[in-house]
């Protein structure tokens, strides 16, 4: 029984020794990139499922590959170095979810390397819900935090909730206007970041917020994975046409339609993937797509 106790005693030492905010053994709160986010509708489905256990259970059979990152479906996609770092933590509950990983550096510089990890990140849970028929909606900002495997604390956290709640509006995670800027004008001001995966993690919309592409994790340079957009086309008509009768709902998927119709002209301009092109974007009524633009943040 001792050596048991001494055991879990040393496990727990070990998982707090591998987060950055304990010191000695002690929690803190440190300047951190945070991100917070909703599963769309999973809510609203829990209510009747809970009137069935089999239907409930059914359901986080479901979805707990997803949000677990267990899903195998992105084992061939080409990812860089960057999506592989640690640091990274989440804390997922019922249909939200929390991230965050410490801002190592106060210098403009690596803001962009620092938080890459935490963003792609991001753009990988989005992109596998996504493909399985669910969209989330989330802020992303700076600020104090503290976050291990239980709690979560700090006013970046309660800025990121209030980005979801009142600025992401459509199923996409926006950046706070004061970590968008930074984010620019480090990208505009460097050449080498125009030239990488980091310039397919983000856009601007029409309204002027920077959102995360998470469809651009799925589009590398060299070989797309038109499987995924494929998938992800399907999903968005059959919610069109799911939600044609609730028109609130029915407008956050045709904003997610006009964004994938935006990746698909944008990202698949070589002629080895013209002839994809037609089948890979969302028709909205009959043959007609609807028109609208995004930018790249710089």
């Amino acid at each position: 029984m001792m050596v048991d106790k001494e055991m879990r005693n040393l496990n727990a030492m070990a998982r707090v020794s591998e987060n950055a905010y304990f010191r000695n053994g002690k929690p803190i709160v440190l300047e951190s990139y945070c991100a917070y986010y909703d599963i769309l509708g999973l809510a609203e489905m829990l209510q009747p499922a809970s009137k069935s256990k089999r239907r409930e259970r059914k359901l986080f059979g479901e979805i707990y590959p997803i949000i677990s990152g267990k899903n195998p479906q992105f084992a061939e996609l080409d990812l860089p170095q960057e999506f592989l770092e640690r640091g990274v933590i989440i804390l997922q509950f019922s249909d939200n979810a929390i991230i965050g990983c410490p801002q190592k550096s106060k210098d403009g510089r690596h803001l962009v390397k620092e938080i890459t990890p935490l963003i792609a990140q991001l753009a990988l849970n989005q992109l596998a819900l996504a493909t399985d028929g669910w969209f989330i909606r989330g802020g992303i900002t700076t600020g104090l935090l503290f976050i291990d495997k239980r709690i979560a604390f700090g006013s970046a956290l309660i800025e990121a909730h209030l980005l979801e709640t009142n600025k992401a509006n459509n199923p996409r995670i926006v950046l706070s206007s004061k970590l968008g800027a930074r984010l620019s004008k480090i990208i505009s001001e460097n050449s080498v970041f125009r030239q990488s995966i980091v310039d397919r993690l983000f856009l601007r919309d029409q309204d002027g917020q920077i959102f995360v592409n998470y469809l651009g994790v799925c589009l590398p340079t060299n070989l797309p994975d038109l499987s995924l957009v494929k998938k992800h086309k399907t999903i968005l008509e059959g919610k069109l046409v799911a939600y044609r009768s609730r028109p609130r709902i029915w407008a956050k998927y045709l904003w997610t339609a006009n964004y994938h119709n935006y990746i698909v002209k944008m990202h698949l301009k070589d002629p080895q993937y013209k002839k994809h092109r037609s089948a890979l974007t969302t028709c909205i009524i009959g043959n007609q797509a609807v028109s609208y633009n995004f930018n790249r943040i710089f």
